[in-house]
């Protein structure tokens, strides 16, 4: 039963505008990031050319990353977060749950939308690894420094920094010093599968909220209210007045190099939006037919 609703709800999704909408946006910035760097790399000798791994689209050295993580927050609740809002909209919730229980209806359309911006996401940023991967050089010429020297170490674990950090090293470092194609990889993987869950936890919100502009102005705040609270406190940090710890999940979940990053936090805000997503839709499940109508 639930197979056949899930089913239902990506069928639902590949035929919608907003779906192709948010994968095209994403698509192009990954071409346009790959293009830009291959403009920048167009007229330098190939000593200068940076590795293949240290310019991908969704990395701190890329050249309009930052203007992406402002759009960021938008496009998580384009592609079908805000499904449940048009079947509300057009009745169609109590044909849906005609052929199947309201649980499968309503799992299987939070699945579809983390289903969806898995594809949105991940898709898009593998294909520009490979390009990157297949027109510059692996010359493991890094923005950390001369590959293996001093300062490219001091800048891996930490050592260098001007504040005070209880997790100085950046994050799976073993991963990065054994294959940086494989922690670019690991990296689009866990982009994915958070922008996934974030994209769950907006769904589960449209069960309470019914306003449209509410869950893109709510999913903004998520995003960027943690980073600008986290530049916030590394300003404090850099001050000597505080033991920074890094609140930005951008920063957990794309290969930003930024110092800080506690495990602890990075697996309990995940923990806390599965938590939020599971109490919603419990709550969701047990209305009644009517009152959701």
């Amino acid at each position: 039963m639930f197979i056949k609703s899930y089913r239902i709800q990506c069928k639902v999704m590949f035929s919608s505008k907003e779906f192709y909408a948010a994968f095209l946006g994403v698509f192009a910035f990954a071409c346009i990031a790959f293009v830009y760097e291959m403009i920048l790399s167009w007229s330098l000798d190939v000593l200068h050319l940076k590795d293949a791994n240290q310019i991908v689209c969704f990395s701190f050295s890329s050249g309009i990353w930052s203007y992406f993580t402002i759009i960021y927050p938008i496009v998580l609740v384009v592609p079908f977060a805000m499904s449940y809002l048009d079947d509300y909209e057009n009745r169609m919730i109590d044909i849906y749950t005609s052929f199947t229980s309201k649980g499968c209806y309503i799992i299987s359309k939070l699945v579809a939308a983390f289903s969806a911006n898995i594809i949105v996401f991940g898709v898009p940023l593998f294909v520009n690894l490979i390009l990157c991967n297949t027109f510059f050089p692996h010359n493991y010429n890094t923005w950390l420094g001369e590959y293996q020297t001093g300062n490219y170490y001091r800048n891996l674990l930490g050592t260098n920094i001007i504040y005070t950090t209880k997790y100085p090293r950046i994050p799976f470092m073993q991963l990065y010093l054994n294959s940086t194609f494989l922690y670019n990889l690991f990296y689009i993987i866990i982009f994915s599968l958070v922008s996934g869950l974030l994209g769950m936890l907006i769904m589960s919100i449209s069960f309470i909220i019914r306003r449209r502009a509410c869950l893109f102005a709510l999913s903004f705040v998520i995003v960027q209210g943690l980073r600008f609270l986290d530049n916030y406190l590394l300003s404090r940090a850099m001050m000597g007045d505080y033991c920074y710890t890094n609140v930005d999940i951008l920063s957990y979940i794309t290969p930003s190099m930024t110092h800080g990053q506690s495990p602890f936090l990075g697996g309990a805000f995940v923990l806390v939006i599965i938590m939020v997503v599971v109490l919603l839709t419990h709550n969701m499940i047990k209305r009644d037919l009517i009152d959701i109508q």
